[in-house]
């Protein structure tokens, strides 16, 4: 049999959870060096969802933010307001926009890899984490998942 290759880290899915932790793992110069694995069944490229949050001030995301809000409507049956939330926005992001922009960051860093497969099984063996997916075998001191 084959033997596994061998990962510092490897990230099971590439929602917003996966895709956020392998950005911030990119930027931050500690994993510079850290060889990192992402592993998900597909390459998320389609607008399957999108995420709103409340910010005040600049965002790292705000190069794909799609809306902005900076006042809120209440309105009842005999109440009806129009108020100004600023320094504070609500902001909205396209999923296709995040995940275009997490994969053009993460591909610029060598040390981390991207494989489109489905995940069969993962365990502990030692000191290590096993990971089987249907196209391989891998092995890593580090697993962080957020599949299911």
């Amino acid at each position: 049999m084959k033997k596994e290759k061998h990962y510092d880290y490897i990230i099971l899915g590439a929602g917003l959870s996966g895709l956020m932790l392998a950005v911030r793992m990119a930027d931050d110069p500690f994993f510079a060096e850290k060889k990192i694995l992402l592993i998900d069944k597909q390459k998320k490229i389609e607008n399957d969802r999108t995420w709103c949050f409340w910010q005040k001030g600049k965002s790292d995301w705000d190069a794909v933010i799609s809306k902005k809000w900076g006042e809120i409507d209440f309105k009842s049956e005999d109440f009806s307001e129009k108020i100004d939330i600023l320094p504070y926005a609500y902001k909205k992001i396209e999923g296709r926009d995040f995940y275009k922009l997490c994969f053009e960051k993460i591909e610029k860093h060598p040390n981390i890899t991207f494989r489109q497969e489905k995940l069969v099984s993962f365990r502990e063996s030692g000191n290590q984490v096993l990971v089987k997916t249907e196209a391989g075998n891998y092995s890593a001191d580090r697993l962080l998942t957020s599949i299911l």
